[in-house]
């Protein structure tokens, strides 16, 4: 008997869960005015008078009218949701808005609702023709990396509200979220490297590597630090100069950011494993915005890719907002490098490096930083 009961609550279940994915559905008004119009319609078969059967037929006509509306104006208006985002970059654990506009080729406005496609629940809206009002929507990026914000359905009623219908909807928005900053990460014994500033590669300093002279100014460019700006000289030019460090106090630091798994944890602990390397990043992250803050050209090597020169604080976040796991395939030679972020300290890779002074920065189980040397 309990398992005849089971398989019964099951089959209901299933029922329920087809129902819910129906394209066409009708709400509780809707719902009311059948189940009236069928009473109504009983009542007329019980006692035969002609008014009851017009008021039953009327209902049901009703809710007929209904369903083939609803069925038939997403077809002919031709709804469609657009997305835009004054923010398409922003950092794990912001807030960011979302604008949604719905467009259609009715005269008439059509309300419609918007059923956000990963969470953040239902938004009304008049889809209008030539312009259709907007509706701010505020996301939370929770992960880093590239993330789609999008509609999932639309959901169309009647005028009368007695059916609906959801409309699958494939508009989405992609932001790239990036690596939060730490507020601190803890500087080497003695500089970043040993080999120092003044040596081959990293010892090419900002006038090599953009053309001006050492010790002179230059315009305000993004990512400079406040602290660079050469205020009297800017005064007197009147437009925002920053100062360029001595060749010995610029030079180009290398970062290495370590991609391998097994670096970072077992597998069977993926949760564990993914929020180390997460630190790891936003260490890697940190680095290089202060690097370039301090008026250093900077190289992110991300896993076994090659090394990418970033200009400014926006193209090292981007670089490593797609940091994602990769195990080594091959061995290949390194550059000369200032430092590696990882989650051992004890790897044959990093005794392989062509420096020997490398500045390891170490994620351990606990999440906090070390740096060895």
């Amino acid at each position: 008997m309990s398992g005849r009961r089971a398989r019964r609550r099951s089959a209901g279940g299933r029922h329920r869960r087809r129902w819910a994915r129906s394209p066409v559905l009708l709400t509780r008004r809707g719902i009311g005015v059948l189940l009236s119009g069928a009473a109504i319609g009983a009542a007329w078969f019980a006692v035969g008078i002609r008014d009851l059967w017009y008021l039953s037929a009327f209902l049901l006509a009703l809710v007929a009218i209904a369903v083939v509306t609803v069925l038939v104006l997403p077809l002919t208006a031709r709804l469609s949701p657009t997305l835009s985002t004054i923010d398409p970059t922003p950092m794990v654990g912001a807030r960011f808005p979302v604008t949604v506009r719905v467009h259609q080729r009715f005269p008439v406005p059509i309300p419609v609702e918007l059923e956000w496609a990963s969470g953040g629940g239902r938004h009304r809206l008049l889809a209008a023709r030539s312009d259709p009002s907007a509706r701010a929507v505020t996301c939370t990026a929770h992960r880093r990396g590239p993330l789609t914000v999008g509609v999932g359905a639309l959901l169309v009623k009647d005028p009368l509200a007695l059916a609906r219908r959801r409309v699958p909807s494939g508009a989405g928005l992609d932001v790239l979220v990036l690596p939060a900053l730490l507020q601190h990460v803890p500087e080497p014994l003695g500089g970043v490297s040993a080999h120092g500033a003044s040596s081959a590669p990293a010892g090419r300093s900002v006038g090599q590597v953009s053309g001006e002279p050492s010790g002179s100014v230059r315009e305000y460019r993004t990512g400079d630090a406040i602290r660079q700006v050469h205020w009297k000289q800017s005064a007197r030019q009147g437009q925002l100069l920053v100062n360029l460090p001595e060749d010995a106090e610029a030079a180009e630091r290398t970062l290495l950011l370590d991609t391998d798994p097994s670096h970072y944890g077992d597998e069977r602990v993926a949760a564990a494993r993914d929020e180390r390397f997460e630190r790891a990043v936003s260490t890697a992250a940190t680095l290089a915005v202060q690097w370039l803050g301090d008026g250093h050209p900077v190289r992110l090597i991300v896993g076994s890719g090659d090394p990418r020169p970033v200009a400014t604080r926006d193209d090292a976040l981007m670089l490593l907002a797609r940091a994602v796991f990769e195990s080594p395939t091959h061995e290949r030679p390194r550059p000369r490098i200032d430092a590696v972020v990882t989650g051992v300290t004890n790897s044959d890779s990093w005794k392989a490096l062509p420096d020997s002074g490398v500045a390891v920065y170490r994620i351990d189980a606990a999440g906090s930083t070390d740096v060895d040397r």
